[in-house]
């Protein structure tokens, strides 16, 4: 009797020790982060900016978050079914460097319509694959018990970048411009959300 209890409970201790649902968490955090920063929460800082350097009202510009949102929702049962198929890993990856590239691709934009064809077609599509969807399905599947308090946890991220990252934006926009604060952006979705996807 003694014997299985131990068993029982080294069993038990050994898969508290392989759960890996917080360490998804922190991913789904970072996710939700990210997505929010490069499609809303930052996009206000970049309207003035964008408009004056191509010499268009404010309000063109401000068009590009809601084209992004929609671009988004019109790939949401496309993201799903690759969920479903459990290519979570490299969807997400992909989604990073796919966002990634579109942002510097989008500091490198001489006209007005190379600025929206990158946003639109890689950085939209890269939220997309590595947002809101991939990371509640993460929560999903590996929480039953404290599903509530994961969730939240994880869209904590993209609250928490909505006060940090407008003020880090602006930051750059006003001492280097915003074609080095959208590659600032570029550059963390590639070398930190990327490999963080990637690995864990």
């Amino acid at each position: 009797m003694t014997t299985g209890r131990i068993d029982a409970g080294a069993t038990q201790e050994a898969a508290a020790r392989s759960f890996l649902g917080w360490r998804m968490v922190g991913v789904a955090f970072v996710a939700q982060a990210v997505s929010s920063t490069i499609t809303v929460s930052v996009a206000g800082n970049f309207v003035g900016p964008i408009g004056a350097a191509f010499d268009v009202p404010p309000t063109t510009i401000g068009i590009g978050p809601g084209l992004a949102i929609l671009a988004m929702g019109i790939l949401g049962p496309f993201v799903g079914r690759a969920l479903d198929a459990r290519q979570t890993r490299p969807l997400m990856t992909a989604g990073a460097v796919l966002a990634g590239v579109g942002l510097l691709a989008m500091s490198r934009a001489e006209t007005l319509s190379q600025l929206v064809l990158a946003y639109l077609a890689l950085v939209a599509p890269g939220a997309a694959l590595c947002g809101a969807l991939p990371s509640m399905a993460l929560m999903a599947s590996w929480f039953e018990r404290r599903r509530g308090f994961a969730i939240g946890l994880a869209v904590s991220g993209a609250t928490i970048v909505s006060w940090i990252g407008p003020a880090s934006v602006q930051w750059i926009i006003d001492h280097q411009g915003w074609r080095e604060a959208t590659v600032a952006l570029g550059l963390v979705t590639l070398v930190i959300s990327a490999p963080i996807f990637a690995l864990f």
